[in-house]
């Protein structure tokens, strides 16, 4: 997770849940035709969020088997497919900063008091560096 301007912090969230799913494989061939199709359906169930987190993997696959003369218990398939995977593009719910990345109130307290200094400082840079240039106008 990244969160950005004015605040810049990056960590990884660790945020267990049960997965449920479903999924089914069709296959068949002819002669030395194969195809192959596949479906798999999830859901992972977060405390934090409102709604399960879904998961769609959908994909097809067709080829041809080889067989080899001397070895008829042995072949080999080649094949060529696609894919699409689906995740969820949106989740909504309350994600607490302590929890997920172990941020102490004292943490907090240090990152808010980083975040004024850094403010006061980028006010105090803005007036210098525009001060001449923008006399007379109001500097936000």
């Amino acid at each position: 997770m990244d969160i950005g301007l004015p605040i810049d912090i990056k960590f990884s969230t660790q945020n267990a849940g049960t997965t449920l799913g479903w999924g089914t494989v069709v296959a068949g061939g002819i002669g030395p035709m194969v195809m192959a199709a596949n479906f798999v359906q999830t859901f992972t169930f977060v405390p934090s969020l409102e709604k399960p987190s879904k998961t769609i993997v959908v994909d097809g696959r067709m080829g041809y088997m080889h067989r080899f003369p001397k070895y008829p218990e042995r072949n080999i398939v080649f094949l060529v497919g696609a894919q699409y995977l689906g995740l969820n593009p949106l989740s909504s719910g309350d994600a607490d900063l302590e929890k997920l990345v172990g941020i102490t109130p004292e943490g907090k307290k240090k990152l808010q008091k980083n975040w004024i200094i850094g403010m006061k400082d980028w006010m105090i840079l803005k007036r210098m560096c525009l001060g001449e240039f923008m006399k007379g106008y109001p500097i936000i």
